[in-house]
């Protein structure tokens, strides 16, 4: 017999998280990052055991996601996870939306940029190509996805960013976000909706 429900005691609801970019900063690197509402890792606990359920497709990477997911949910310190990556990753949850987080040289993860993506635009991912942007071009396309002022992107048309059909494609050394006011058709991509709540975390009482 097949048992479809799985009572637990608490749930994790991590999103998939999304590295864009990856450069350095001084003796620190820098990470780019963008966390899915529609693509999540699941973790649920009743007593000490685990279940795992994801609807995260095969094309992304969601190896860092989950082995944060797991960290926090076991309740391990993201300061004290050794893959910085990882760290990133699990430090990232507690924000949402779009962000930079600096790893540091002395092994912590702190913000460096947080911003609200704003409802109104469509957002998707494509897979991993282009060179890393500078951190200044990171900070403008950010402040693009909070307030939706083209001004503050359509400069960077043609030097940093592509830019044709009304959608940006800013793309990273780690990921492509391409940004746009209508659907785009046709193209192989999976619509990403930005989550700008952290983590979700639910205990049953």
């Amino acid at each position: 017999m097949i048992t479809l429900t799985w009572e637990y005691d608490e749930l994790y609801s991590c999103p998939l998280t999304l590295l864009l970019d990856e450069f350095p900063v001084g003796r620190s690197r820098a990470y780019v990052v963008v966390q899915s509402l529609n693509y999540r890792v699941n973790i649920l606990r009743r007593g000490s055991s685990y279940r795992e359920v994801s609807n995260v497709p095969s094309l992304f990477d969601a190896a860092p996601v989950l082995e944060a997911c797991r960290a926090i949910s076991r309740g391990v310190d993201p300061r004290s996870v050794s893959d910085p990556l990882v760290r990133v990753v699990a430090t990232s949850f507690f924000y949402g939306g779009f962000g930079v987080f600096v790893d540091t040289a002395e092994g912590e993860t702190i913000p460096l940029q947080l911003e609200m993506a704003s409802p109104h635009l469509y957002l998707y991912y494509q897979r991993p190509g282009g060179d890393s942007l500078d951190l200044d071009t990171w900070v403008r396309v950010g402040a693009f996805l909070r307030s939706g002022f083209d001004s503050l992107v359509s400069d960077l048309c043609g030097r940093k960013i592509e830019c044709r059909g009304g959608a940006y494609f800013v793309c990273g050394a780690r990921g492509c976000l391409v940004v746009s006011r209508h659907e785009i058709l046709g193209e192989g991509r999976l619509r990403i909706f930005v989550d700008n709540a952290p983590m979700r975390h639910v205990v049953k009482i």
